[in-house]
């Protein structure tokens, strides 16, 4: 499948930030590596990883920036009415800190091959978008938290899986002392979101300029 194997090197494994020194320990698909025990970098697996059961076809994308969070609104437009409520629709959010180091970074090697095959043209944003205000209904949405994300394409399509991997196992990995921690491997899968390669493209293109326009 096109556009998987770059994105799984040690660049789409790094899920936190700080400079690399030794690797301290592990716990299934995750190990960390830290400096001073305040900043860590954590790497992932992904031969360890499932992927969630949890899955959603979206044919549209808002991006929503709060303070320390943006709010992925994945949508489906009604084929017979697109300017109408969306059918439903999934939020997945995430912290400023994970878009940055994970997707504006990490992802580089896989999204820029996908802006050179998929250029955003002013068609994309008429197709994929949709007014939040307008369109967005309160009765058929579902949040996921996340602060992990594998992407991966083929040929026309494309998928983004949203993990969320435990603040108390991180802290019990990276500093070797007792937390409170979630049985299992302490990675939770959230959903699945199945969609066109060139609405892949735009919403790179909102999450890496969206503040810009």
């Amino acid at each position: 499948m096109a556009g998987k194997s770059r994105q799984n090197r040690q660049a789409r494994k790094n899920a936190s930030t700080g400079a690399v020194a030794k690797v301290k320990q592990s716990a299934g698909p995750l190990s960390v590596v830290s400096t001073d025990g305040k900043n860590t970098v954590l790497k992932v697996n992904l031969s360890k990883m499932r992927p969630p059961e949890k899955v959603y076809h979206a044919n549209s994308f808002f991006l929503e920036r709060r303070v320390g969070y943006s709010d992925l609104y994945f949508g489906l437009k009604n084929p017979a009415q697109r300017s109408g409520l969306l059918l439903h629709e999934v939020i997945v959010r995430m912290s400023h800190v994970s878009i940055d180091k994970q997707i504006k970074e990490g992802h580089q090697d896989f999204y820029k091959p996908i802006f050179k095959s998929n250029p955003v043209t002013s068609e994309h944003k008429k197709e994929f978008s949709f007014d939040i205000e307008e369109q967005f209904n309160p009765s058929l949405y579902q949040i996921f938290d996340s602060n992990f994300v594998y992407a991966s394409h083929g040929t026309g399509i494309a998928e983004m899986m949203f993990y969320r991997i435990s603040p108390s196992v991180m802290h019990k990995i990276g500093s070797g002392k007792e937390a409170v921690v979630p049985t299992g491997s302490g990675i939770e899968p959230q959903i699945t979101v199945n969609m066109p390669l060139d609405l892949m493209s735009y919403v790179y293109d909102e999450i890496l300029h969206g503040d810009s326009k």
